[in-house]
């Protein structure tokens, strides 16, 4: 097996590790002369990109389908908040509904826009944004509910200029998405990507924060 000398992950862009940086640091004490780079793109992207060859390994969502020539295993779990500003008319309501949601403007974060995750795409009525910042933006502004890693909105949650919504068919006020981590299994891979893919199947944390 062969020792490259780059390694290129690829991350969803909503998605967070909390410990990154040591993972990275405890790859490259072993691995001092290979480089590491990181990049951000959508899932689909990132798929496409490990099929080419562009990328070794993608950090993202459950994906609606894994093409053929990729394998994957899952790193934890993310959790996704609906919220919105705190005056709106979701807000005031001690349980929000399905129909509630529905009734409203959806503020939907692009990649998110995944037909078979319900959680994440119900109102008839829907703004896209590619950026959970663009999102939090609007609906501060008051314009619609997002649906929204928590880790991207638990600072405006705890200062009071978002509100989580209480949500009537959750057993909990989040959701749960499964983050997969996918590789190429008809390209061979060197030492160096297979022992990054072990490192995160091994210690990976999902960054989200904690909700009562």
């Amino acid at each position: 097996m062969t020792l490259e000398n780059r390694v290129t992950l690829a991350m969803a862009p909503h998605i967070k590790l909390a410990n990154l940086g040591e993972i990275i640091r405890s790859f490259s004490e072993e691995f001092p002369s290979v480089d590491v780079e990181i990049r951000a793109f959508t899932a689909a992207e990132i798929q496409r990109l490990i099929v080419d060859g562009v990328v070794d390994l993608g950090v993202i969502l459950e994906p609606e389908g894994i093409p053929q020539a990729l394998d994957f295993c899952s790193l934890g779990t993310l959790r996704l908040v609906c919220v919105s500003h705190p005056e709106g008319p979701l807000a005031q309501m001690s349980s929000v509904s399905w129909e509630e949601l529905r009734r409203h403007r959806q503020i939907l974060l692009k990649e998110a826009d995944n037909p078979n995750s319900a959680i994440l795409k119900a109102s008839s009525s829907i703004w896209q944004v590619s950026t959970a910042s663009e999102a939090i933006d609007l609906v501060q502004a008051g314009l619609g509910w997002s649906a929204l890693p928590l880790h991207a909105v638990d600072v405006f949650v705890q200062t009071g200029a978002l509100k989580i919504l209480p949500l009537q068919f959750e057993t909990k006020n989040y959701a749960e998405r499964s983050v997969d981590m996918i590789w190429s299994f008809e390209r061979p891979i060197g030492r160096a990507t297979v022992r990054l893919k072990e490192l995160l199947a091994e210690k990976a944390v999902i960054q989200n924060s904690n909700v009562a």
